[in-house]
């Protein structure tokens, strides 16, 4: 092929990609809710001059309206924004979200964007008519409420808006969609199910008004709260400590890839329960842990109530939101010491590392695919923590702090880790202080 020709070729793809980009390309655009307060101006206008639009380089494109509806911003009657979304063209009426760029300070329409032909917008113009009259200490929350696994939003489901010491209900639609209508001064509001023993919340974010802001859009992942309780003890009927009890889904194999349905650790008594459990059924196992190649393991694997093989477990059957109390208890056999990993985790000033997770490795220590993670401790409020595991064996640790599941700015100027090494587990334990370190600064 001609090089002519392979060059034509590749414009014509180019054009086609990026005229096609907004359907072939799957983007999040935040609700109107939300996307009015995002942005500097909203408003409904004609375009009155349109500079041409390049598909190629897709330059800005010059262009003036005229103002017909004002929602946001402080409009005059006419407007030049520089327009990186669709081709817009004289004559066309358009729903437009504008930002400030920040370099020059001039309005324009980013891709992606909700702004788009007035023809396709009549329910989202009614829709912002109504968030724009909303006023003073008035303020509206809408959102949706959904299950955290795949499947239908949550109808008609009661919801519960707590905001300081005042409490408001509302119930989700058909579509899972919520509101709450409220007057307010500035607070920090949280939306939570109504009775929630059936549930927990596996996503949320705290709903913060500030300012004028009168609009929030949120939403609520929930999760099923089945659960699993019982009891560990050694052969004599001794309570196990601090031991950690994997929940596997029944009747797969049981190895890490797949991810154990949820894990706990053992009280002072030996009791434990696990929660946060979907329709299912489970078998329960400790020393449990492999990967798919079955290369890694430690400790001699037992399943409840007291088998070598996950395919001769009891199978536990938990329905929605049914919390299960094992009729017996969770045995391990003669001759399976264990002893305690233990320790303390301070940060880099000296400070308790509260709520540290610390994560138990077995496998090489030259990490990269070559370990197993058997079990994730938290540290207390003293940077404590502590476990029970087979004695003999070889583990290490991956300690950080804050966990991941808390939500912090600026996280390269916060986050301290570090990788201890090997220990040789003995009958008497092992016992250290664990020093963290920010990554980027060593």
């Amino acid at each position: 092929m001609h090089v002519a020709v392979r060059c034509w070729l590749v414009t014509l793809v180019l054009m086609v990609g990026l005229t096609d980009r907004a359907q072939a390309t799957s983007y999040y655009i935040p609700p109107p809710c939300t996307s009015l307060w995002n942005h500097d101006a909203v408003f409904v206008g004609t375009v009155l001059r349109a500079a041409p639009f390049n598909r190629l380089t897709q330059e800005s494109q010059s262009v003036t309206f005229k103002i017909r509806e004002r929602f946001r911003g402080s409009l005059d009657s006419t407007l030049q924004v520089d327009n990186q979304g669709r081709e817009l063209t004289v004559g066309a009426t358009v729903l437009v979200y504008a930002m400030r760029d920040k370099g020059s300070g001039r309005l324009k329409i980013f891709f992606p964007s909700r702004t788009t032909l007035i023809a396709d917008a009549e329910q989202e113009v009614a829709e912002l008519r109504r968030l724009s009259r909303v006023k003073g200490t008035r303020r509206i929350v809408v959102g949706t409420v959904g299950p955290s696994h795949a499947g239908q939003p949550l109808s008609d489901f009661p919801l519960t808006l707590t905001c300081g010491s005042r409490s408001y209900r509302s119930r989700s639609d058909r579509n899972g969609r919520f509101e709450f209508l409220i007057d307010i001064p500035s607070s920090v509001c949280q939306v939570r199910p109504t009775f929630p023993d059936a549930y927990y919340v596996e996503f949320s974010r705290d709903i913060a008004f500030e300012g004028s802001r009168t609009c929030i859009d949120t939403a609520l992942s929930l999760g099923d709260d089945g659960r699993i309780a019982g009891r560990l003890q050694d052969s004599d009927g001794t309570p196990l400590q601090d031991v950690t009890v994997d929940i596997w889904p029944a009747p797969r194999t049981p190895h890490l890839s797949q991810g154990a349905a949820a894990s706990v650790q053992t009280g002072s008594d030996g009791r434990f329960e696990a929660a946060h459990l979907p329709i299912g059924r489970y078998v329960l196992g400790i020393n449990s842990r492999t990967d798919i190649a079955k290369r890694f393991s430690f400790g001699v694997p037992v399943y409840f109530p007291r088998v070598d093989a996950p395919e001769a477990a009891t199978v536990i059957s938990v329905a929605k939101a049914q919390r299960v109390e094992l009729d017996q208890p969770f045995v391990l056999p003669i001759g399976m010491p264990l002893a305690s990993i233990a320790g303390d985790v301070v940060l880099e000033d000296g400070r308790q590392a509260d709520g540290a997770v610390v994560r138990v490795m077995t496998g090489l220590i030259e990490r990269a695919g070559n370990s197993l993670q058997i079990a994730e401790l938290t540290a207390d409020s003293n940077g404590h923590f502590n476990g029970q595991f087979p004695v003999g064996a070889t583990y290490w640790l991956n300690v950080f702090w804050p966990p991941f599941s808390e939500s912090f700015e600026n996280w390269e100027n916060v986050f301290q880790f570090t990788e201890t090494d090997d220990l040789i587990v003995r009958a008497s334990g092992a016992t250290l202080r664990v020093a963290l370190h920010h990554p980027l600064k060593r």
